[in-house]
């Protein structure tokens, strides 16, 4: 066959194979050789690359590339960093763990707030799943809309949950105030994270804003025997500012979770902790045993000692895994479902509302069974409700008005409970059928919570 090599053309007229390639260096069966409107390089005598005449190229091996993009736009594509984490379209993929409802967390947006007070000034809860502590002076929780001013709103958040300092801490060692969300054991168990591994990491991340420029911390504890503790910064916030934080935390040999649903692991943010609960030799990012005086380094106390200081949180996400990825919105049914595994609402949207059906205990009690949509976390440990006039007890269009409204706890389950309502002695047809209803006749919102909080 003629070679012709021409300065204009380049070389032509020796097609080879992969076993005898036709351009090639020392090696004999490594090289390029050419087919019909296609070409290939060969390595070892194999085509490792071919491209056809349609330009479609195949590949026999691992296809190495830092990213791929369409050839008319430097927007989007797939990119893969060093450490193999890959991004589409900008958006990050989970390094690690299940591509969907990743969030160990509930509520991380804080779209379920079943309780319908505006505040609370007590400890407890009042958002969905995100209980609240204080000690000295007082704490206020609301949930606070947000606005397209809210640097979170862009990514999808509505709301928030805000801590206010309405009066100052009266005892800087003393005092403190923060929120918490609970997980139960069981979902730390399955999650698919290595906890017992320094190299397999979860990832947390949120918003945050507070009104007062510090330093302030965080910490999980697992609750499970010797109690791990694991503390970290949330940085320098500047006043006023929303702040992305983002942590990865490591496994540790020490932390144990089982298959119950008990707590498993707690999440404590804090916008102020007094002396008696930290210390300076406290060092963040590293686990250790549980020590309620050594839960992170010393706080500088403005937050603390200022009147009307708020603190802002929103955007709560925790994935097994290195990296940050998008936050995970969930559709609101599937999210108010989830709460409901902790909290059960039933509300009289007009009088004479029915929470459920059962029989007369005697002539002074009705009894009615409430069933729950969802299966609790366990059967409900206790009820909220209103002032027990505001129930009744009733048979068609005869109502008697409640003296006294209970669980009967031992016939409550995590699928069912029984409610007791109370009236004066000698009112009721024993062992007769009755409605459990809100009381028509009394003005005031009727409602029936029950309670299966960690």
């Amino acid at each position: 066959m003629t070679v012709t090599i021409n300065g204009d053309t380049g070389i032509s007229g020796v097609n080879g194979s992969a076993g005898n390639p036709a351009i090639k260096g020392g090696d004999a069966d490594t090289g390029i050789h050419f087919g019909a409107d296609s070409a290939a390089i060969a390595t070892g005598g194999t085509d490792k690359v071919s491209i056809d005449s349609s330009g479609d190229a195949t590949f026999s091996g691992t296809v190495k590339t830092s990213k791929v993009e369409n050839a008319n736009t430097s927007n989007g594509g797939v990119e893969i960093d060093a450490a193999g984490h890959v991004q589409v379209d900008g958006l990050q993929m989970p390094s690690a763990g299940s591509p969907g409802f990743r969030n160990l967390f509930d509520n991380g947006a804080m779209a379920i707030k079943q309780r319908t007070e505006a505040n609370r000034t007590t400890d407890g809860i009042l958002i969905d799943r995100f209980q609240t502590g204080t000690n000295g002076g007082t704490q206020t929780t609301t949930r606070e809309s947000l606005t397209s001013a809210d640097t979170p709103y862009s990514e999808g958040f509505r709301y928030a949950l805000r801590l206010t300092n309405t009066a100052a801490v009266t005892n800087t060692a003393a005092n403190y105030r923060f929120l918490m969300q609970q997980i139960e054991s069981v979902n730390m168990f399955k999650s698919g994270w290595n906890y017992n591994s320094s190299t397999s990491y979860v990832t947390i991340s949120f918003w945050v804003r507070a009104s007062v420029a510090q330093e302030y911390f965080a910490y999980f504890v697992d609750n499970i025997e010797d109690r791990r503790h694991y503390n970290f910064s949330l940085g320098n916030l500047a006043a006023n500012t929303w702040t992305r934080v983002v942590h990865q935390i490591p496994g540790d040999a020490g932390l144990s979770f089982a298959h119950n649903t008990g707590a498993g692991f707690s999440l404590i943010v804090s916008p102020f902790w007094g002396t008696n609960f930290t210390d300076s030799s406290v060092t963040p990012g590293t686990w250790q045993a549980y020590n309620g005086n050594l839960r992170t380094p010393d706080y500088t106390t403005t937050w603390g000692t200022t009147a009307g200081a708020t603190f802002d949180f929103t955007a709560l996400q925790m994935e097994v895994g290195d990296t940050r990825t998008p936050f995970e919105h969930l559709p609101e049914g599937v999210e108010l479902d989830r709460c409901r595994r902790y909290l059960y609402v039933i509300d009289a949207p007009s009088n004479f509302s029915r929470f459920g059906v059962g029989l007369s205990n005697g002539t002074g009690e009705a009894q009615a069974i409430v069933h729950f949509p969802v299966t609790m976390r366990a059967a409900p440990s206790a009820i909220e409700a209103v002032a027990a006039n505001l129930y009744q007890a009733s048979q068609g269009n005869l109502g008697v008005a409640g003296t006294g409204i209970s669980l009967t706890g031992n016939v409550a389950s995590p699928n069912t409970a029984c409610v007791s309502l109370a009236v004066a002695a000698g009112s009721l047809v024993s062992h007769a059928i009755y409605y459990v209803e809100a009381n028509g006749n009394e003005a005031g919102a009727k409602y029936l919570r029950f309670l299966a909080e960690i």
